[in-house]
């Protein structure tokens, strides 16, 4: 029990030194976000399945945990570098802000006894950081959009018998939004609007863990849908209209499979598939007072419903490790994301399209502990804007592209 309170105590440091450092995130197909440790991260994020998972496996499959003896811990963080360039008719390109954007974690794993194991993580889900001049083109639709989540997720494995184990866990999410547009490019004398909610949301996770053999093994995790609903200040310039807004979004359950197959013994290689139930995120809500109804022009009633009406889509992820040495480990991995939007209702908000992504990493192990770094690249296929959502303009997103590196720590005892 000492060993499990001194686990926890130090997830907490890890939480508030982690978050501390998360001054946005990136874009993605839709806005899930899936760098959540750096070992998975060079394997193009495909750990469901392993037998050899280390804390991280929190977020990928709990019911791993039950490999991991004794106590584990990790932390690390992914650094995101997303660009694209927005081409309208006219021939004028205007350009997506180049940031860094940082992406932090934390977990523990505690084995209990020799049937239970309890494990606590922090990692971002959905995560979106988007931004523009604030003179372009397209401001009328948005020049800025920038979601924070932060995840922190209890789970509870149980070991059935040496070849399967099954988990469960509650998520809470809590995070903020940033969003700007600005309304007179549209309206002339119109407004500024700077929304600004921060909101939470309850979710639960299943997942299971079978080794049928030394050499396979299977993994799978369900992550219910997140009810967000969030509460901040709506700044509008040029009128007296500031007050309290609202926000309210379903963001998408999940259901993640995956195969792993140890060719040799310092070879594997890994096959994920992830399938997001995007048609559960609709639209997101605007809620205003009567004061910012009366004082806006552009403002006619108290809830406003921006429309996304995503469909669902699939993720496949491949990785592979290969231990080169004894205390060396080196990783590859590709991902092809599928993007959900619907045309219909493309905005600048998220300018990307399917994706891929290679990746490379290596491990490098010092008795207890392992230090793991990752690269990746990211691009994105080209995105035709043609419909009647406010603000946007016929465009062409093109050059959708992110670099991504990070490092993790993990120690187990």
């Amino acid at each position: 029990m000492r060993k499990l309170f001194g686990s926890l105590l130090a997830l907490a440091v890890m939480c508030v030194l982690t978050y501390g450092a998360l001054p946005g995130s990136a874009q993605a197909a839709g806005f899930a976000l899936y760098e959540w440790s750096n070992r998975g991260n060079a394997m193009g994020g495909a750990t469901i399945a392993t037998q050899t998972p280390g804390a991280s496996c929190i977020a990928s499959n709990p019911a791993a945990m039950t490999r991991i003896e004794g106590a584990a811990l990790e932390a690390g963080a992914t650094v995101i570098s997303p660009t694209a360039d927005v081409e309208f008719e006219n021939g004028e390109t205007d350009h997506v802000t180049q940031r860094a954007f940082v992406v932090p974690n934390a977990f523990v794993t505690q084995q209990v006894d020799d049937n239970w194991w309890f494990g606590v993580g922090e990692f971002t889900r959905f995560g979106l950081g988007t931004q523009y001049d604030a003179g372009w083109a397209g401001r009328g639709n948005m020049y800025q959009a920038i979601l924070e989540t932060f995840s922190i997720n209890p789970n509870v494995a149980y070991k059935i018998n040496d070849e399967l184990s099954v988990a469960a866990g509650v998520e809470y999410v809590f995070g903020s939004m940033d969003l700007r547009k600005d309304n007179r490019i549209l309206f002339g004398a119109f407004n500024e609007w700077i929304l600004k909610p921060k909101g939470d949301a309850w979710g639960w996770d299943l997942a299971a863990h079978y080794v049928p053999t030394d050499w396979l093994s299977f993994g799978a995790t369900y992550r219910s849908s997140l009810r967000f609903f969030g509460t901040g200040q709506g700044k509008f310039t040029d009128s007296g209209g500031d007050d309290q807004m609202k926000m309210r979004a379903t963001f998408p359950s999940s259901i993640s499979t995956g195969m792993a197959i140890k060719a040799t013994d310092n070879l594997t290689f890994e096959l994920d598939y992830i399938y997001t139930m995007w048609s559960e995120f609709r639209k997101m809500t605007y809620l205003f007072s009567e004061k910012t109804r009366d004082q806006l022009a552009d403002i006619n009633d108290l809830t406003i419903d921006s429309i996304k009406d995503y469909n669902d889509a699939f993720r496949i992820q491949f990785g592979v490790e290969w231990q080169a040495w004894q205390d060396v480990f080196l990783r590859a991995g590709y991902v092809f994301d599928e993007s959900p939007q619907n045309k219909d209702y493309c905005d600048y908000m998220l300018p990307s399209n399917d994706r891929q992504i290679l990746s490379t990493g290596l491990g490098l192990v010092f008795d207890q502990m392992t230090v793991d770094f990752s690269l990746m690249y990211l691009v994105a296929s080209s995105r035709e804007i043609d419909n009647n959502v406010t603000g946007t303009l016929d465009s062409n997103i093109e050059n959708s592209k992110a670099y991504m590196g990070g490092l993790s720590v993990s120690y187990k005892f």
